[in-house]
């Protein structure tokens, strides 16, 4: 009987000492501050940015509805991407600016800061099914955001960079 729980406590301990390497890592993920968030534009100030180039590396926030309105093939989950945020759900309504933002998906992080300000993809998405982490780590659906970030001029374009969400 004795050799029976020596074997039985030698096939635990490999688990717990998993176990309690994986609670030790997992808790180690923290929060990080809050992000700045820029002037927010209105609608007659964003049509104006392709003419007044003024705002030029500055912090800006534009409200509307994220959408990727075209080949959802160019998308790559683990990498920045550029969408479009709209004044209409669904790629309806006017384009206002094209935001670079980071595509994550189901992944467990162990340590460092929580995820956040990303879009979370599945293998097969569409805009209905994208969810949003804000920058206060809520997990949202689609709908209407600020997006906050700095406004970049490149060749007769412009985008948003370093995007953060906000509600």
């Amino acid at each position: 009987m004795k050799k029976m729980l020596n074997g039985h406590k030698t096939k635990i301990a490999p688990i717990a000492i998993f176990l309690a390497i994986t609670f030790i890592f997992t808790a180690c993920t923290k929060k990080g501050e809050p992000s700045k968030q820029g002037q927010l534009l209105t609608i007659e100030q964003v049509k104006s940015l392709e003419k007044d180039q003024s705002l030029n590396g500055k912090l800006v926030e534009i409200e509307g509805y994220p959408a990727i309105c075209g080949m959802f093939g160019n998308v790559r989950v683990g990498e920045k991407n550029k969408m479009e945020i709209r004044t209409e759900p669904d790629c309806k309504g006017e384009k206002l600016i094209e935001v670079n933002l980071f595509f994550g998906g189901d992944k467990i992080r162990l340590s460092g800061e929580e995820e956040r300000n990303v879009a979370l993809a599945t293998e097969k998405f569409t805009n209905a099914t994208l969810k949003y982490i804000t920058d206060d780590y809520q997990e949202l659906p689609t709908g209407k955001f600020k997006f906050s970030g700095t406004l970049i001029y490149i060749n007769n374009t412009y985008y948003l960079d370093n995007v953060t969400i906000h509600k």
